[in-house]
Protein backbone atom coordinates (compact mmCIF):
# COMPACT_ATOMS: atom_id res chain seq x y z
CA UNK A 1 0.00 0.00 0.00
CA UNK A 2 1.26 3.50 -0.84
CA UNK A 3 1.83 5.80 2.11
CA UNK A 4 -0.17 8.90 1.16
CA UNK A 5 0.61 10.75 4.37
CA UNK A 6 3.91 12.08 2.97
CA UNK A 7 3.81 14.61 0.14
CA UNK A 8 6.15 17.05 -1.59
CA UNK A 9 4.39 20.06 -3.12
CA UNK A 10 6.25 22.27 -5.61
CA UNK A 11 3.96 25.20 -6.20
CA UNK A 12 4.24 28.38 -8.21
CA UNK A 13 3.16 31.68 -6.69
CA UNK A 14 1.83 32.75 -10.10
CA UNK A 15 -0.29 29.63 -10.58
CA UNK A 16 -3.78 30.63 -11.80
CA UNK A 17 -4.90 27.04 -12.48
CA UNK A 18 -4.46 25.85 -8.89
CA UNK A 19 -3.84 28.93 -6.71
CA UNK A 20 -1.36 28.43 -3.88
CA UNK A 21 -3.43 29.15 -0.76
CA UNK A 22 -6.58 27.14 -1.61
CA UNK A 23 -4.42 24.18 -2.62
CA UNK A 24 -2.32 24.52 0.52
CA UNK A 25 -5.48 24.33 2.65
CA UNK A 26 -6.60 21.15 0.87
CA UNK A 27 -3.16 19.61 1.22
CA UNK A 28 -3.01 20.44 4.96
CA UNK A 29 -6.35 18.70 5.52
CA UNK A 30 -5.45 15.59 3.49
CA UNK A 31 -1.80 14.91 4.27
CA UNK A 32 0.07 14.73 7.57
CA UNK A 33 3.63 15.30 6.38
CA UNK A 34 4.06 17.91 3.64
CA UNK A 35 7.25 19.49 2.36
CA UNK A 36 6.55 22.71 0.45
CA UNK A 37 8.70 24.26 -2.23
CA UNK A 38 7.21 27.58 -3.29
CA UNK A 39 8.72 29.14 -6.40
CA UNK A 40 8.00 32.30 -8.40
CA UNK A 41 6.48 30.56 -11.40
CA UNK A 42 3.17 29.55 -12.98
CA UNK A 43 1.29 26.23 -12.99
CA UNK A 44 3.61 24.42 -15.39
CA UNK A 45 6.79 25.51 -13.57
CA UNK A 46 8.54 26.22 -16.88
CA UNK A 47 10.93 28.78 -15.37
CA UNK A 48 11.73 26.77 -12.28
CA UNK A 49 12.27 23.34 -13.79
CA UNK A 50 15.79 24.30 -14.85
CA UNK A 51 16.61 26.08 -11.61
CA UNK A 52 15.54 23.43 -9.12
CA UNK A 53 18.25 21.30 -7.54
CA UNK A 54 16.85 17.97 -8.74
CA UNK A 55 19.57 15.89 -7.03
CA UNK A 56 18.70 17.42 -3.66
CA UNK A 57 14.99 17.14 -4.46
CA UNK A 58 15.35 13.45 -5.42
CA UNK A 59 17.33 12.69 -2.27
CA UNK A 60 14.69 14.36 -0.07
CA UNK A 61 11.89 12.66 -1.97
CA UNK A 62 13.45 9.22 -1.59
CA UNK A 63 13.91 9.76 2.13
CA UNK A 64 10.33 10.95 2.40
CA UNK A 65 8.99 7.97 0.43
CA UNK A 66 11.07 5.49 2.37
CA UNK A 67 10.29 7.08 5.71
CA UNK A 68 14.02 7.12 6.36
CA UNK A 69 14.16 3.35 5.84
CA UNK A 70 16.49 2.08 3.18
CA UNK A 71 16.79 5.45 1.44
CA UNK A 72 20.00 4.24 -0.25
CA UNK A 73 17.98 1.64 -2.16
CA UNK A 74 15.68 4.33 -3.54
CA UNK A 75 18.64 6.44 -4.56
CA UNK A 76 20.51 3.61 -6.29
CA UNK A 77 17.63 1.63 -7.82
CA UNK A 78 14.34 3.55 -7.45
CA UNK A 79 12.23 1.48 -9.83
CA UNK A 80 13.04 -1.78 -8.10
CA UNK A 81 12.54 -0.31 -4.62
CA UNK A 82 9.18 1.15 -5.57
CA UNK A 83 8.15 -2.09 -7.25
CA UNK A 84 9.15 -4.05 -4.12
CA UNK A 85 7.34 -1.64 -1.84
CA UNK A 86 4.11 -1.64 -3.84
CA UNK A 87 4.10 -5.37 -4.63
Amino acid sequence: MIDTSRVIDIHGTLDTVAPLEPVREIVRKRFTDVKYYVVKDDHRLYKSVHELDWIQFWNKMTQLISGGRNAECYQSNPRQCLADRWA
